[in-house]
């Protein structure tokens, strides 16, 4: 249809690798999103909105066991898990921390364990 408007091959190639990458992108971007379902597959409930700060997550954990290995988690690690709540991805989380993004994943991958290790 391009063609048909007279666009050279050029600017389709690019147009066409503008929005490839657009669509990776996004595609990685859904994947990579912390959901009320990744909620409801670690804490066991959903979460009631809205959710003001750690606190309001804490209080709304009907599992016993769960809420007291939350409790012991480091104010850090339970603030990238609220940003994470907020739908905040893994790069914006680590410029509002003045952390790496790595140190993001590597605490979150570690809640992660302790809440699996400890079901």
């Amino acid at each position: 249809m391009l063609r048909e408007f007279g666009m050279d091959e050029e600017n389709i190639k690019l147009l066409h690798d503008y929005d490839w990458d657009l669509f990776k992108s996004e595609r990685l971007f859904l994947t990579k999103q912390f959901t009320n379902n990744d909620v409801v597959n670690y804490f066991g409930t959903t979460m009631e909105l809205p959710i003001n700060d750690i606190e309001d997550v804490l209080l709304q954990l009907d599992n016993e066991e769960l809420y007291e290995i939350m409790k012991k988690i480091d104010s850090e690690t339970l603030e990238i898990l609220y940003l994470k709540i907020q739908s905040y991805n893994n790069s914006e989380i680590a410029q509002l921390k003045l952390i790496s993004e790595g140190k993001v994943r590597y605490r979150i991958k570690m809640l992660r364990k302790k809440i699996e290790k400890d079901d």
